[in-house]
């Protein structure tokens, strides 16, 4: 039995750095120096901000006492965050299983054979 999303006791978290998305099919959209906020009841960004040259925002916003308790991640430069509702994977092919004309159904082959992946 899971808990519900907005049951679970989890700390609002603050992520500093760059923040990348898609705002239309056709841009990409850089974002440096950005923090951004997650609301620790539903998950969702709350806040995404550009950080000021002194981050006195980002202070004077953490110094609040509703996020005294958070978790702030400061992102190294080569790192970033693409937040969003997309399936990011991808899967290893499966060149050497090709034509070995066993006639067996896909779910079966992982109780028979050992698939080689990559």
């Amino acid at each position: 039995m899971s808990i519900p999303f907005s049951q679970r006791p989890s700390p609002v978290i603050v992520i500093i750095g760059t923040f990348i998305d898609t705002p239309t099919p056709r841009t990409l959209r850089v974002r440096r120096n950005h923090y951004c906020i997650i609301s620790p009841t539903t998950g969702k960004i709350t806040h995404l901000a550009p950080v000021s040259a002194n981050h006195d925002d980002v202070v004077r916003i953490l110094g609040q006492e509703v996020y005294c308790n958070s978790i702030v991640i400061w992102l190294l430069s080569s790192q970033f965050v693409c937040p969003g509702m997309i399936d990011t994977h991808c899967h290893a092919p499966q060149y050497q299983q090709l034509g070995s004309k066993n006639n067996l159904p896909l779910v079966a082959l992982p109780d028979i054979f050992v698939l080689i992946e990559a």
